[in-house]
């Protein structure tokens, strides 16, 4: 499924996808926009809900928004990023 604004999705910290256990992180939310952040097209996302270490973190203690890059960007690394997912 192509991502676009108004999408909900789950955007990875990490290159695993674990959703339990102390390697979960990522958080869940809607993209609200897809723009460019230093040269790199990402999606702007209104976070609903963020896990790290598998542990939810309450609403104040996390971000508002994130700005992962959009699928099929490459990155540094040689590789192309892929960690963001429709839900």
């Amino acid at each position: 499924m192509k991502i676009t604004v108004g999408t909900r999705v789950r955007s990875f910290d990490f290159r695993g996808r674990d959703l339990t256990g102390d390697r979960a992180c990522y958080v869940e939310g809607t993209v609200e926009a897809i723009t460019e952040v230093r040269g790199c097209p990402r999606y702007d996302v209104r976070v609903e809900r963020h896990v790290f270490g598998g542990i939810p973190l309450p609403e104040e203690d996390r971000n508002e928004r994130v700005y992962p890059p959009v699928n099929g960007t490459p990155t540094s690394f040689g590789r192309v990023s892929d960690g963001v997912e429709a839900i």
